[in-house]
């Protein structure tokens, strides 16, 4: 539900937060969702202003019950942006935790609300900086080893650690909650929850990152931009998605396709690309080479993948 516009950026809330408010208000917990959403969304807010900064544009803000989330129409173009944006929301989580102890140790007495606040923004900061998506520690190792191997393996790799992480923290909260002695706190089971299902979809998601990656590969290409040639070497029962995974966002691939020790062909990064795009990701790369590709390939080195 769209609740205001400020520039280019809407601000929306979910349904399910107004039905928690009052609920929150019957369980008498209405003090401390409103500290959490406070924190929430000084975490998220810092996201937003630091891609602003960047010259990125942020479409929409929302609030949802488990948290605010930021939605770039700009994506970052660098590593760097990336790094930049993902480190914004920590940082200012950790920040205000560390004034908050620093404060309360100057005064000498705090009341219980204001450490609550504190706990909450110091256990906001440490949990996202661990490296699992959509956690902001993911999109951290995300922009650091994505030019290694390739997005969409680094962004599927990290997404599966954060569904392993979610189920974890949800199995926790089960505990926690049978527990007879123990007070109940529905903050793991919502926290592993809503870590659960975007992690999932992140993994959904990066299934289509080859494919994006190399649409924007080849339209630089296109343009006249300059283009890194990554040359590669697979094997010919490689399969389209797995040579797409090994190149996807790197450079501009040269595919060397080998067998039984010598190279049996060449392939460019638009064929498979192609190929891809006409339903036959899981075609191996020897159906993609012209009959005449073995007995034309040069004699190239050999490096095994």
């Amino acid at each position: 539900m769209k609740i205001a516009v400020f520039g280019r950026t809407e601000l929306r809330c979910s349904i399910c937060v107004l039905l928690l408010v009052p609920a929150a208000a019957v369980l008498g917990k209405l003090p401390a969702l409103m500290l959490a959403l406070v924190s929430l969304a000084v975490h998220e807010l810092s996201h937003a202003f630091m891609a602003a900064r960047l010259g990125l544009v942020v479409s929409s803000i929302e609030v949802q019950p488990f948290g605010f989330i930021a939605e770039l129409h700009t994506p970052p173009r660098t590593p760097s942006e990336c790094l930049s944006v993902a480190a914004a929301g920590p940082f200012a989580s950790l920040l205000i935790a560390l004034c908050g102890a620093g404060l309360g140790k100057y005064i000498g007495h705090t009341s219980a609300a204001f450490q609550d606040f504190c706990s909450f923004n110091l256990s906001l900061g440490l949990m996202n900086l661990l490296p699992f998506l959509p956690l902001d520690g993911g999109r951290l190792a995300l922009a650091l080893i994505e030019k290694r191997i390739g997005r969409a393996r680094a962004q599927r790799t990290l997404s599966l650690f954060g569904i392993i992480f979610g189920v974890l923290l949800f199995c926790a909260g089960i505990m926690l909650v049978s527990a007879a002695d123990a007070a109940f706190n529905p903050t793991p089971l919502a926290a592993g929850f809503f870590i659960f299902i975007s992690a999932l979809s992140e993994f959904r998601c990066s299934c289509g990152t080859n494919i994006k990656a190399s649409l924007a590969g080849l339209s630089r290409l296109r343009s006249g931009s300059a283009v890194r040639v990554v040359p590669i070497a697979l094997r010919s029962d490689c399969t389209v998605r797995k040579a797409l995974s090994f190149i996807g966002g790197r450079g501009y691939g040269i595919i060397f396709v080998v067998e039984a020790g010598a190279t049996v062909g060449i392939l460019d990064e638009n064929i498979v690309l192609n190929a891809a795009l006409c339903g036959e990701s899981d075609a191996e790369l020897s159906t993609l080479l012209p009959k005449h590709s073995a007995s034309s390939a040069p004699n190239l080195p050999v490096f095994k993948r």
